[in-house]
């Protein structure tokens, strides 16, 4: 290789693909990733939580992962939740719900 070259290697990558996985699907059998916008759905107890628009990322202060929503933070999975939803509805990143800007 001459002083003047020089190579240049890249590899293609799907946009669909980048972030981290939390190993959960929802009820499409889509994939959720940290920063998805969902919505969530739970009985805990006698109690049912639901958070409309709620951003997935990780509770530093319990160490796990969680949903967001404003103020409000629960955990994303709990072993005392039963009858769970999540519905993927787009990610903080695209700037749209269900298509839909935001």
């Amino acid at each position: 290789m001459d002083n003047n070259e020089y190579f240049i290697n890249s590899i293609p990558i799907d946009p669909k693909t980048i972030g981290q996985s939390t190993g959960l699907k929802d009820r499409h059998n889509q994939e959720i990733f940290i920063n998805d916008i969902i919505h969530f759905k739970a009985n805990y107890g006698d109690f049912i939580l639901e958070l409309a628009t709620a951003t997935v990322g990780f509770d530093e202060l319990n160490g796990r992962l969680a949903v967001k929503m404003n103020d409000n933070i629960l955990a994303l999975c709990d072993m005392n939740y039963s009858d769970v939803e999540y519905e993927v509805l787009g990610n903080i990143y695209e700037g749209k719900i269900n298509g839909q800007k935001f």
